[in-house]
């Protein structure tokens, strides 16, 4: 009885342990989900560019001449390259990665975590894109002006454009490659391994963007206060009051560009619709669809800013110096040269943009309350304002009847994707003219009688009827109606009387004869 009361105390104790133990594991397991939102990884010496590939990903460390490769949150592998490298491209077709190493004049080729050769190309090599319609890579040389070629692991052509190509993009419609030549204001284009067109743009153009939504280019002229707009092999725009840019980025609602200044244009029909100039040194920017948010870097402030369409959602505090962002799917991926780390920003939570929606009132006397109901609220101002902040959506408005007024809008619909103010005109009802309509009736009415001695009699009544009518606002009317009726005796009475006057004096007159 005693050994079995002793095994029951302690199975209850390994139970009790059991739930303590399970209920901190389980806390633990949430506490990390909850911060593991961000994470930083530490790499090489200034790294300065990245690639994503076959799920790993690739960094660029250009003060340490290596490539350390990130499995998840993990450095599977540091990789020695040559001299400087700078920058890096992904060949899909064949699973090779292609690294630009600037003061060796070389491109290594990588294939998986092993260096599989290094093609000598010319002098400053900075910049390198795949062309996913031919498979070829294209490395600019900036030191002799020309365009190396690679198909795999051997240069097939050397193309000349002009001074000190910088950048590429690839337009994915026409399969055509646009260059940026930083030192002789044009944008070279080419088609396979021929230059077919030299195009002239503004000042030192630094970035060269591909639009997918409409099929043009954009290209940042970093000296000039405009961005060029190239449809084909000409300009066909030019989009003012940039000032100096040097990196643009799409989404299907904007285009948005960074500036030597500071300040983020965001644009919208070729036109500037907006600057934003809170985030400090902007250095790098990203649109990724898979979110739908713009990610911008701070160079001083160490930190990314999200943005939805003008409005900064979230701000991340990332390295020291973050520069380059990617994507791959919902996970973004920033490059911080500073502190020699990358930090991978997951799918965070999403929080709604939210919006001002103003309505401005014009017309009403000062101090006059007046009120608007948004999808079922009331809101109520005796200013001229009435401002409200909603998270994006659509919305239901109505603007409530002011007596003796007409306004121009009574309700409507809005999406609300932006800041938005709606004018509302109020006109007073202006009272109506006042006009008189008069009916005039005199009746006139004469009697005589005659007698044996002629007696006269005159009566005459004269009635006056004034009626006051009708207000109307859309034609005045005055009218004025007069009736005169005149009554007398009969004509066949008098002469009836002047018969029987006669008979009585013939009969009178035969009387005296007798």
């Amino acid at each position: 009885m005693l050994n079995t009361l002793i095994i029951r105390k302690i199975i209850s104790m390994l139970i009790i342990s059991a739930f303590i133990l399970s209920f901190m594991t389980f806390y633990s397991i949430q506490s990390t989900a909850q911060t593991s939102n961000v994470v930083t990884v530490n790499v090489g010496k200034s790294p300065t560019a990245m690639v994503y590939a076959k799920g790993l990903l690739y960094v660029v460390n250009e003060g340490s001449n290596s490539v350390s490769v990130i499995n998840g949150t993990k450095v599977i592998a540091n990789i020695t390259v040559q001299e400087e490298p700078d920058a890096i491209a992904y060949d899909p077709s064949n699973n090779l990665i292609y690294i630009a190493n600037l003061n060796s004049y070389s491109v290594s080729v990588i294939n998986g975590t092993k260096v599989i050769a290094n093609i000598t190309v010319g002098e400053y090599p900075n910049a390198i894109i795949y062309n996913p319609s031919n498979n070829y890579v294209y490395v600019s040389v900036s030191g002799t002006n020309s365009i190396a070629v690679i198909n795999g692991t051997s240069v097939i052509a050397k193309l000349g454009v002009k001074a000190d190509p910088v950048s590429f993009t690839y337009d994915q419609q026409n399969h055509l490659l646009y260059v940026a030549d930083f030192g002789f204001s044009t944008v070279s284009v080419i088609n396979g391994t021929k230059v077919i067109a030299n195009i002239t743009v503004g000042e030192y153009p630094y970035s060269v963007t591909y639009d997918q939504y409409n099929g043009l280019i954009y290209v940042a002229n970093s000296l000039s206060d405009y961005i060029s707009v190239i449809n084909g092999t000409k300009v066909i725009a030019n989009i003012n009051n940039v000032n100096n840019p040097f990196q643009i980025v799409i989404s299907p609602y904007y285009i948005y560009a960074i500036s030597s200044s500071g300040n983020i244009s965001i644009i919208k029909d070729n036109t500037v619709i907006y600057n934003l100039t809170s985030i400090q040194s902007p250095s790098y920017i990203l649109y990724n669809p898979n979110t739908n948010y713009t990610y911008v870097s701070s160079l001083t402030s160490g930190s990314v800013f999200i943005l939805s369409g003008s409005n900064v959602i979230n701000t991340i505090q990332v390295g020291q110096t973050p520069r380059q962002i990617i994507y791959n799917g919902t996970t973004v991926y920033v490059l911080n040269t500073g502190s020699n780390s990358v930090t991978i920003i997951y799918k965070l939570p999403i929080v709604p943009p939210k919006y001002t929606l103003t309505f401005e009132e014009t017309g009403l006397p000062t101090g006059t309350q007046w009120n608007i109901t948004i999808n079922g609220t009331t809101y109520t101002s005796t200013t001229n304002t009435i401002s409200v902040t909603l998270p994006y959506g659509t919305y239901q408005y109505k603007i409530q009847n002011i007596s003796g007024y007409i306004q121009n809008i009574t309700s409507g619909i809005i999406t609300l994707d932006k800041n938005t103010t709606i004018l509302i005109k109020f006109a007073q009802i202006v009272p109506p003219t006042s006009t008189t309509s008069t009916t005039t009736t005199t009746t006139t009415t004469t009697s005589t009688t005659s007698t044996t001695t002629t007696s006269t009699t005159s009566t005459t009544s004269t009635t006056t009827s004034t009626t006051s009518t009708t207000t109307s606002t859309v034609v005045p009317t005055t009218s004025t109606t007069t009736h005169t009726t005149t009554s007398s005796i009969p004509l066949l009475l008098i002469a009836g009387i002047i018969v029987v006057i006669i008979i009585i004096a013939i009969v009178v007159l035969l009387i005296r004869r007798k």
